[in-house]
């Protein structure tokens, strides 16, 4: 019953959250801001060339505006511009799909945590339309990726913790009392 659940909720979640980050993402916020323009630069720099636009080639950071750029959001521009060529949707388009990735991973989080599905729906439901994660969801800032890897983390800090107490658990049961 619970696999039902689960497959029901991550549809439904997935649906909601597409629907709210991709639907008029080039037109809405309107404009294309400075640094949406230096990640999606960066970017096609380093599609065609593997330099940025120091001459680097890939670079660790990305030297943009007297500041350095997270790597890993840059860089996972470059398939996007591959599907959907130069344009604002696909450079706003990998913010969506940080922030969708976000919400999908709060869901397994919360159920791995709480072990109650329902809950896991509700919290990320309520993610999928908190203000502030729908707005870096649709701009292209780096600051997307950060509530993806602290999940992650908690998700393999909880994994890890379970396996490693199962095993601890094993060995136990194994060895042979010493007389």
């Amino acid at each position: 019953m619970a696999k039902k659940y689960i497959v029901i909720y991550l549809a439904i979640l997935t649906i909601l959250a597409v629907t709210t980050r991709l639907i008029f993402l080039e037109k809405s916020p309107p404009g294309f801001y400075a640094d949406e323009v230096s990640f999606g630069y960066n970017a096609l720099s380093i599609m065609e060339s593997g330099r940025d636009e120091y001459g680097i080639t890939f670079p660790v950071y990305f030297k943009a505006f007297g500041e350095y750029k997270n790597p890993v959001y840059c860089y996972s521009i470059i398939p996007f511009l591959k599907i959907f060529g130069i344009s604002v949707f696909a450079v706003r388009a990998t913010s969506a799909f940080w922030g969708i990735a976000t919400i999908v991973l709060m869901f397994f989080v919360v159920k791995n945590y709480l072990n109650d599905v329902h809950t896991a729906f509700f919290s990320s439901l309520i993610l999928t339309f908190m203000p502030w994660h729908l707005i870096i969801s649709r701009i292209a800032f780096e600051v997307v990726t950060l509530p993806f890897f602290i999940l992650l983390s908690l998700l393999v800090r909880t994994n890890l913790v379970i396996s490693l107490s199962i095993s601890i658990k094993n060995q136990n049961l194994t060895k042979c009392p010493s007389g």
